[in-house]
């Protein structure tokens, strides 16, 4: 069962998360170039990665927001993630993507991005909005400046230093 369209844009469709995604997701943050600037930067076996879907599908579910799956219209494939996740540590919510290696250097995440952000902020137009980053992430940093995020510092999270970044 394949859930419907939230956003789109040329190229792209962002929509929920459902189970079929599975197979896919997991191919996505199974590649080292993918999975190396996320979260503890260890690959997911399959059970977390399940596991992740459904926190996705839940936080969906019961906030209406969450991490969409993005669709490549083209290859009618799942090639990425984008979203927001709350952070406790930071008390804010944290803007997220990522994208299948293959698909790098296409301006897929900006024009992720600008769709998600201008979607997030009719919905909740007075939340802040924060993203973080490994500092040697340069290609994501420039992403984040044309999405108008600002460097504020460096941020202790996770047990890991960690460039911050407010819009």
């Amino acid at each position: 069962m394949k859930t419907k369209t939230i956003l789109e844009t040329e190229r792209l469709i962002m929509r929920e998360f459902d189970e079929s995604d599975l197979c896919e997701y997991i191919e996505l943050i199974s590649d080292e170039n993918v999975y190396k600037w996320l979260g503890n930067r260890k690959q997911k076996t399959s059970e977390e990665a399940r596991n992740t879907i459904n926190y996705f599908i839940k936080e969906f579910s019961k906030n209406g927001i969450g991490v969409f799956a993005v669709i490549s219209k083209e290859s009618k494939k799942l090639i990425g993630q984008v979203g927001v996740k709350y952070i406790n540590e930071l008390d804010a919510t944290e803007y997220l993507y990522a994208l299948d290696y293959r698909e790098w250097n296409k301006g897929y995440a900006t024009e992720i991005g600008k769709n998600f952000i201008q979607y997030y902020r009719t919905k909740f137009p007075n939340k802040k909005l924060v993203a973080i980053v490994y500092p040697d992430n340069i290609q994501s940093k420039k992403v984040l400046s044309k999405l108008n995020f600002e460097f504020k510092g460096q941020k202790e999270i996770f047990e890991t230093k960690l460039d911050y970044y407010e819009i």
